[in-house]
């Protein structure tokens, strides 16, 4: 059978979609631990990964054939927003929409959880991938740093609000 190269990778995507496996837990685990040390202190060279908040965050860690391959976290800053941060993707699983996938099922749990809004804080070269899956840029637009490195607060609504509906023609 000829495949081209594209579609060799859209099915290895569809594949990829029907294998990926995930799991929540409240506090940071081990798995989201070793992704995160791969990703953000050897690939990104942080200093650090650990806040106080790991240990009562919501952790999300998505598999591939029992392997972690993401990970992120969230908490509510208020009963409807919550604070998405630690996004990471192993290297070997970026551009495949694992990210997407990653997004979409924490603002799924977020959504169950009540929540209506999300930030975030995307790294300058993280933007596009966010705004690719709806979120914006603050109206403020101030550019914040963790260790050097710049970051945009960032926003999507989930859940739109009663009010902001428009009213039906009577």
């Amino acid at each position: 059978m000829n495949v081209n190269h594209h579609e060799q990778h859209f099915y290895f995507l569809d594949t990829m979609e029907r294998m990926i496996d995930f799991a929540f837990t409240h506090g940071t685990s081990q798995d989201a631990l070793e992704i995160r040390k791969l990703v953000f202190l050897e690939e990104q060279g942080f200093k650090t990964d650990w806040e106080a908040i790991d240990e009562t965050a919501w952790c999300l860690v998505l598999y591939w054939n029992q392997k972690p391959i993401a990970t992120a976290s969230f908490f509510p800053e208020d009963p409807e927003t919550f604070h998405l941060r630690r996004v990471a993707v192993l290297q070997a699983f970026r551009h495949q929409k694992v990210g997407s996938y990653l997004l979409r099922f924490a603002e799924t749990k977020i959504k169950d959880l009540g929540g209506r809004k999300v930030i975030c804080f995307a790294q300058l070269d993280k933007v596009d991938f966010y705004e690719k899956n709806g979120y914006q840029v603050t109206r403020d637009g101030e550019v914040t740093y963790e260790e050097n490195v710049p970051h945009l607060r960032m926003e999507k609504i989930i859940v739109k609000s009663r009010h902001s509906e428009p009213a039906k023609n009577r």
